[in-house]
C-alpha cells in the first residue's frame, strides 16, 4: 500500500499533467469524465456512475484516480 505522501505526490503530479495538457483533453473528452491516473486518461464516460462502472470493469480502484469532468469548448462554468 502507498504512504500518504507518495499518494500525495502522485496526486500532484496528475494535476500538473491535466492543467498542461487540458486542451488537448477537452477536445477528446468535452462533455464526458473522465479518470486520469498515472499521467493519462485511463477510463472515460458520459457520466460518474458509468466512469465508476467502467473502472470497476478494468479493475481499477476508485481512489486511486484523480475525476474530472471535461466541459466542452467554448463551455464556461463558474463556480
Amino acid at each position: 500500500m502507498k504512504s500518504d505522501i507518495e499518494m500525495l505526490e502522485e496526486t500532484e503530479q496528475n494535476l500538473i499533467w491535466f492543467a498542461e495538457n487540458s486542451g488537448k483533453i477537452r477536445e477528446e473528452f468535452g462533455g464526458k469524465v473522465v479518470a486520469i491516473k498515472d499521467k493519462k486518461i485511463v477510463a472515460s464516460a458520459d457520466s460518474g456512475i458509468k466512469l465508476l462502472n467502467e473502472l470497476k470493469k478494468q479493475d481499477i480502484d476508485r481512489y486511486e484516480v484523480i475525476v474530472e469532468k471535461i466541459y466542452p469548448k467554448g463551455e464556461i462554468h463558474i463556480f
